[in-house]
């Protein structure tokens, strides 16, 4: 019994700390929880996991398997993508607070097309694949909003991509 309720307890104040961090990271301009309430974001931080990674450290590589797609909470994170010119490779951007990565192979099954890495230490939240389509099923609404979310942070972040690209000519 003293198990059962010390597990309970960590997994309460887990998900409390998911909590927090989803509360905070909705905070930012390009927040893909922007269509969610704060009662909204304790709904769906269970589906969630909060993880830090070291400076430096591989998110994920080009090629591997998307299982997952994170929500930077803090730091930055490097985006690279492999030239035709062996072993070299291109930073495509760099993502802080308040970004989205890794979606692409959530939505389509596909492996990773760029490959991530800590610039510093990075705070994300995740949500594996299968957590989003459990959430999507358990909560229709709530899917969707964090999926209209998405879609505007990425609006913004392509007219950004755009208005950086004209101004080089």
């Amino acid at each position: 019994m003293l198990h059962s309720i010390t597990t309970y307890h960590l997994d309460m104040i887990k998900m409390n700390n998911v909590s927090k961090k989803l509360s905070a990271y909705s905070e930012d301009d390009l927040s893909a929880f922007s269509f969610l309430s704060p009662d909204d974001l304790k709904k769906v931080a269970p589906f969630f996991q909060y993880k830090k990674f070291p400076s430096k450290k591989i998110l994920w590589k080009e090629g591997d398997p998307c299982d997952y797609m994170a929500f930077i909470v803090s730091g930055r994170v490097k985006i690279k993508k492999k030239t035709k010119l062996k072993g070299n490779q291109v930073v495509l951007g760099i993502h802080g607070k308040g970004a989205y990565i890794g979606a692409l192979g959530i939505l389509d099954n596909s492996p990773r097309a760029v490959t991530a890495q800590a610039m510093g230490n990075v705070s994300v939240v995740l949500i594996s694949q299968k957590d989003f389509d459990m959430l999507s099923k358990k909560h229709p609404d709530l899917g969707a909003a964090l999926m209209k979310g998405m879609f505007v942070a990425v609006s913004k972040r392509l007219k950004s991509s755009f208005n950086r690209l004209v101004a080089v000519f």
